[in-house]
């Protein structure tokens, strides 16, 4: 596909998209609407930018064979799985763990990927992916041909969000002078104290019992 190919398609199912975004929200708060259980600071769900897609799906790599440059996605309508993305945001870690296994009671799971640095002696982004099955009542109410068969989910805490905000801001600034070697130290250590924090209140809400 062409980009203006592409571009004209995503355009026209855009407006289902931000639909079945906000049915989408509906549909995960009833599912975790019991606040004893769990410590939710918010649920957002989003329909992906238009602009924003169109610079995932015309996305270059490197053929490993011949090592010329070709695109990422044959069919980047049917493959790529966040033109709809849902985020639960939670207060401590240890409901990440009890949202993840609620989850799995309600939605098929396609892929579970803990998100974290690949040496333990970094720290990077931390969180909790899944792409999901999207409820088939939701793509049947605005077409199945608009509403891909899966969306993504991610389970953070609010500092673990918090952290990936600002470094994604900062790294991906369009015209943004690139982060030198000190930044990326000092991101580094923003990472470190931000699970440190997670890690002290993960022991505190233990201690105070706060779910008795």
């Amino acid at each position: 596909m062409t980009e203006d190919e592409i571009r004209k398609e995503y355009t026209e199912r855009y407006p289902a998209l931000q639909y079945a975004a906000k049915d989408l929200k509906n549909d995960l708060e009833k599912y975790i609407s019991d606040k004893r259980k769990f410590h939710i600071d918010r649920i957002d769900t989003r329909a992906k930018d238009i602009e924003r897609f169109i610079v995932k799906a015309t996305k270059k790599i490197e053929d490993i064979n011949t090592k010329a440059k070709k695109l990422k996605y044959d069919n980047p309508l049917s493959q790529i799985q966040d033109q709809v993305g849902a985020r639960i945001l939670v207060l401590y870690l240890e409901d990440v763990e009890k949202l993840s296994e609620a989850i799995n009671d309600y939605y098929r799971i396609y892929e579970d990927v803990t998100k974290e640095p690949d040496n333990d002696h970094e720290f990077k982004y931390f969180g909790r992916h899944f792409i999901l099955s999207f409820p088939s009542e939701i793509r049947e109410k605005y077409g199945k041909d608009k509403i891909p068969v899966a969306f993504e989910l991610q389970i953070k805490t609010l500092f673990q969000y918090a952290w990936s905000e600002c470094e994604h801001d900062l790294n991906y600034k369009p015209h943004g002078k690139e982060i030198d070697k000190e930044g990326q130290r000092l991101l580094a250590l923003a990472s470190a104290q931000s699970w440190g924090s997670d890690k002290i209140f993960d022991e505190l809400i233990k201690k105070t019992k706060l779910d008795s």
